[in-house]
């Protein structure tokens, strides 16, 4: 079997952090590990029309399987991809995934026209799914899928979260443009997550210590589930060193939606990346800001601090249920101002 792995096209997204999808990434580290050839291709940093490069890979590659996703924000690209793969061959096996889809499954697919669509973590679904797929067996028995049947779709179980996120092969950025990105980066001056200007080569990578988030505020939306867990931190350094080894990356974004649930472990975690001599990028709830925290957080090489205001009104901050207030939100950026941390809210 041999699988066409897309981030799709968009010319608003080159210059931005999410040009290289880390969701997208881990998926194509699974695939790597499985029994199929697998073609991965950041559509952001094609040579030539996306037309042309899907019509030489599908017919000359002989692909069976075309996968694709992104946010709803991705949702005309992701829909061209699969048709125009459909046309080149009415045969081809098309896989959406990612908060498009698991936000809302059957409008999403519907409008894609996908034949099955991952929801949630893709890191065990896409493998059970690809493997039935090859094997001729029915994907009924695949939890956390969506799928075609006649004119309708059916989802099947939900699947329950990985909770080992260790045994989660570390995230493969094989075909997906790094060197591109990299350079593209130069070039970016309105980051919301990094300020490239601090390094003189940004060579900026994400990575994921925790997944979803402790906290229950009602606007937010946990595409990969609604119960915290982290990696352990020998983990997480293992794939810093192998992002240091082959990458050569001068910062990090940690793309946790929540990076500091433990101060124990904020502590432990900037000892240990201190040595690296790395900028870095995380997001934490006002709460946690003080005097002591940010100098440790400074001295790790942390840059810039996102941190969730969303309001400085105390009815809508109750009625979000994010158990903060204004005094706690104008004490926190009094703070950072103070210890000269740049802020993103």
């Amino acid at each position: 079997m041999k699988i066409l792995l897309l981030i799709p096209t968009d010319s608003t997204e080159r210059h931005r952090e999410s040009a290289i999808p880390i969701g997208i990434a881990y998926i194509n580290a699974v695939l790597r590990t499985m029994d199929v050839d697998v073609i991965t291709c950041n559509m952001l940093f094609l040579n030539e029309s996306p037309e042309k490069y899907l019509r030489r890979v599908i017919l000359e590659e002989k692909v069976d399987v075309v996968c694709c996703g992104g946010t709803t924000y991705s949702y005309r690209s992701i829909k061209t991809v699969f048709a125009y793969a459909k046309m080149l061959n009415h045969r081809i096996i098309t896989i959406g995934g990612g908060p498009g889809y698991t936000a809302q499954p059957e409008l999403f697919s519907k409008m894609t026209n996908a034949d099955y669509a991952v929801l949630g973590e893709g890191e065990e679904t896409i493998r059970e799914l690809i493997t039935s797929l090859k094997n001729g067996q029915d994907v009924s028995n695949v939890k956390g899928i969506i799928y075609k049947q006649g004119d309708r779709y059916v989802i099947t179980p939900e699947r329950p979260l990985i909770q080992n996120l260790d045994e989660i092969p570390f995230p493969n950025y094989e075909g997906m443009g790094v060197e591109e990105y990299f350079t593209a980066l130069k070039e970016y001056e309105d980051s919301t997550h990094f300020d490239y200007g601090e390094v003189e080569s940004p060579r900026v990578l994400p990575i994921l210590f925790g997944r979803s988030c402790p906290y229950q505020c009602k606007f937010c939306f946990h595409t990969i589930g609604n119960k915290y867990r982290c990696r352990s931190l020998d983990d997480f350094f293992r794939e810093l060193d192998y992002l240091v080894k082959t990458y050569q990356i001068t910062g990090v974004i940690i793309v946790d939606e929540f990076f500091g649930v433990n101060r124990k472990v904020i502590e432990e975690f900037c000892d240990r990346i201190k040595s690296y001599d790395l900028r870095w990028f995380a997001e934490v709830r006002v709460d946690i800001v003080n005097d002591d925290i940010l100098k440790i957080l400074k001295e790790a090489g942390c840059i810039n601090l996102l941190i969730g205001i969303e309001s400085i009104c105390d009815t809508v901050l109750a009625d979000m249920q994010k158990h903060i207030t204004p005094t706690k939100i104008e004490s926190a950026l009094k703070c950072m101002y103070k210890n000269a941390v740049r802020i993103s809210g």
